[in-house]
């Protein structure tokens, strides 16, 4: 009996083990199912067309034990991404502008994730200012505002000018002598950079680049960087970065197009451009002629606002790829003509005028060369001389025989000449997947001649060397760092740093914060001007220091999608702090003696909303913003600590696909803007310059197979000219307290034939 009972527990015991056995098998075999470590290979697509998308950010979330781990990343420029993660595992995708995907991943290897568009999505517009490579308005850590061609051409613009008039957070000046000027956050002309592909625009009249000397005939899009970005492009940089882009080739073999522009205020605008690309090869050509008749709303004066103009256009560039290298060559020639006209002398025996001609030549020349390499860093070179040339000369008319005499005046005294040679290299470190790094180096050498200069001729270079990194701890945050330093032979030894962040949100949602210091260095003429004449005593300062500024931003835009309709809002705000700033003062009252001094701080914040409603055919946006700059005599004074000026700006474009057909309206409200200043008894009064709008609307149809493109509108529907203005400072040749501002309500008349290559311009759909 107990053998049996012996027996009978042995065969338990083995039944026990076995069964214990082919568990912990099962178990082990179940286990290695559930979980082990694999590459997935994943490309993002569009569901409807398979198109790549780039920079999505991707998740795998799998089980460790008691814990859910994730691997993530950002796809590529082609939709890729390799992630080492453990399947099966939980994809989760997310692209704005695409439904958020979450889906299970069995197996590893290669996988295409196909994401399905929203009935509206966010347009990914190709960004390159400042970038480590190739980025888009929405990755960028900057924020970035771009305008592109379809915007320039709905807004009928010409030059530079037309375009940022209806721009917020920019105030556009006219100057009847000097031309157009801006201010970007509150911040003058001067301390903006402008480029045009990268390379800085040389030849500044009194601090400022005449606006209606930058064409956008062959321009593709223009970014707009606002605060510093000194610690990339140096010195001018400190308000903010505008850089135009050059469109070098078109998605067809060859493209030809034909402008013809009239306003009713006696502008006529034609221009011819032609693109030819053959496999490796491209190039383009573009000529083109403005004039402008004059205006003025006194028609019985002779004198007029807004002087009369002929400009004469042309670049030309070619480009050449060899396998991972690209060469770009290119050259821009404006020859433009202004006439300030007096008013008459009247006698008994004759009547004449005195008139003063002023002829502006700039010749840019750029060699662009772009190399990637096999672990996708990218190296770019640029080399630019740039010829900037204008001169004064004055004229005796005769208004009975309708003579010139021009008069013996020195021309030396009367002209500026300038030239500058820049030298830039960079290279973009791109190999790893949470951090890139640029650095690289920048060379400019600016020469100065002219009668108003000391000596006739006067020098000034600048050596840099610059880094930055951009470094992404995790998916959704990306951080960078970036120092520059400098030397300059007029003021020394600069170190400019910066830090961008930027944090995406799982839903539509972007916030961006940027602390960065910025400098400005005074300019040949503010050095080394000496001009003298029976109106003018101007002095330059060689003891002058670099304007030096901090600036703060804070971003938050948010994006809503339902059903066929997308909702954007955004709110951002600024502050800046400048020192050392760089006047022209009254240092002499007997002599009249005018000269460029560093004048104690500057001070201003900004904040403001905007929103916007998106259709496939309906594109509505409306912003306010308010700028308030600090009163420096508030601290001696019982006056307002801040003086503030609000702006409003409402855009609606609605287009007919089918019928090609499309209406574009815009309004910009520009504030008052006050200031305080002293007298001759140092007590405080008020100046200012009055509110005012500016309003457009524009009509455009394709016909003939969208060969031909019509377009007519009203511009300036408010009939504005000038507003009155006592900050004289602003505009120095501001008669009678009055600033032009634009050329009374006018129409609009234009036609755009594409003789080749017409279906690049169809409407979106």
């Amino acid at each position: 009996m107990l053998q049996n009972n012996f027996k009978i527990h042995k065969c338990t015991l083995r039944n026990l083990l076995f069964t214990l056995t082919i568990m912990l098998c099962f178990f082990t075999v179940g286990i290695s199912q559930q979980s082990h470590v694999a590459n997935l290979y994943i490309t993002l697509v569009s569901i409807n067309d398979s198109t790549p998308l780039p920079f999505a950010h991707v998740t795998c979330e799998y089980a460790s034990g008691n814990k859910i781990k994730k691997a993530s990343g950002i796809t590529n420029y082609n939709g890729a991404l390799t992630l080492q993660t453990q399947v099966p595992c939980i994809l989760k995708a997310f692209k704005l502008g695409y439904k958020y995907l979450n889906t299970e991943i069995k197996t590893s290897g290669e996988h295409t994730v196909y994401l399905q568009p929203l009935h509206v999505q966010l347009k990914e517009t190709e960004v390159s200012t400042a970038q480590h490579g190739n980025s888009t308005e929405q990755n960028s850590v900057y924020n970035i505002k771009v305008i592109d061609a379809r915007q320039i051409q709905q807004q009928s613009a010409t030059t530079l000018n037309d375009l940022l008039q209806g721009q917020m957070k920019i105030r556009v000046a006219q100057d009847p002598i000097l031309g157009s000027t801006l201010a970007l956050q509150g911040l003058s002309g001067q301390n903006v950079k402008i480029l045009i592909d990268g390379v800085p625009i040389i030849g500044r009249e009194n601090g400022n680049i005449d606006l209606n000397q930058i064409n956008l005939q062959q321009i593709e899009r223009v970014e707009i960087v606002e605060g510093p970005l000194s610690s990339v492009y140096g010195a001018d940089a400190l308000g903010g970065v505008i850089n135009l882009i050059t469109k070098f080739k078109s998605d067809l073999p060859l493209e030809i197009s034909v402008k013809s522009k009239y306003e009713t205020v006696g502008n006529f605008n034609n221009d011819v451009a032609l693109n030819l690309n053959k496999r490796t090869n491209s190039l383009f050509v573009n000529v083109g002629r403005n004039f402008f008749d004059g205006y003025n709303d006194l028609p019985e004066t002779r004198s007029q606002i807004f002087n009369p103009k002929l400009q004469y256009i042309a670049a030309i560039g070619v480009g050449h790829t060899a396998g991972k290298t690209e060469i770009k060559l290119k050259t821009d020639y404006l020859d433009e003509t202004v006439i300030d006209k007096s008013e008459p002398t009247i006698t008994p025996y004759e009547a004449y005028a005195f008139d003063n001609i002023y002829q502006t030549r700039r010749i840019n020349n750029a060699l662009f060369l772009n190399h990637t390499f096999k672990d996708k860093s990218t190296f770019n070179v640029q080399l630019s001389h740039n010829i900037y040339n204008r001169i004064k000369r004055d004229y005796r008319k005769n208004l009975v025989t309708l003579d010139n005499q021009e008069l013996p005046v020195d021309i030396n005294v009367n002209q500026s000449l300038f030239d500058a040679t820049v030298f830039r290299a960079v290279h973009n470190y791109l190999a790893k997947k949470k951090y890139s790094v640029q650095s690289g180096i920048d060379f400019q050498f600016e020469t100065g001649r002219g009668g108003r200069l000391r000596n006739n001729l006067q020098r000034i270079a600048d050596y840099a060397a610059f880094v930055s990194v951009e470094y992404k701890p995790f998916t959704l945050l990306t951080v960078r760092p970036a120092l520059r330093a400098s030397y300059n032979t007029a003021y020394g030894y600069p170190v400019v740093p910066s830090i961008n962040v930027k944090y995406v949100f799982k839903r539509n949602s972007t916030l961006r914060a940027s602390v960065a210091k910025g400098f400005r260095a005074p300019s040949l003429k503010e050095l080394d001007l000496s001009f003298i004449d029976v109106n003018h005593n101007i002095q330059g300062n060689q003891n002058l220091q670099p304007e030096q500024s901090v600036n703060y931003q804070l971003t938050f835009d948010h994006n809503l999608f339902y059903n066929t309709s997308m909702f954007h809002f955004e709110a951002q705000t600024f502050y800046n702090k400048v020192q050392n700033i760089i006047t022209l003062g009254l240092v002499d009252v007997n002599e009249l003696k005018y000269q460029y001094v560093n004048t104690g701080k500057f001070s201003n914040v900004g904040m403001g909303l905007t929103a916007g409603y998106n259709t496939n055919h309906v594109n509505v946006e409306a912003s306010f913003f308010n700028i308030a700059a600090y009163n420096i005599f508030s601290e001696t004074y019982n006056l307002p600590t801040f003086i503030s000026s609000p702006e409003y700006r409402a855009s609606i474009t609605y287009a007919l696909p089918i019928h090609d057909f499309k209406v574009s309206y815009f309004v910009k409200y520009n504030g008052r803007s006050q200031a305080f200043a002293l007298d001759a008894n140092n007590s405080p009064y008020l100046t200012q310059m009055d509110a005012f709008t500016l309003m457009d609307i524009m009509l455009s149809k394709k016909i003939m197979k969208q060969r031909i493109t019509l377009a007519t509108g009203i511009k300036n529907i408010m009939d504005v000219n000038s507003v009155t203005n006592s900050l004289v400072d602003i505009v120095p040749h501001n008669a009678n307290n009055q600033t032009p501002i634009a050329m009374g309500r006018n129409f609009v008349f234009e036609m755009r034939i594409d003789l080749v290559g017409a279906k690049i311009n169809t409407p979106s759909k």
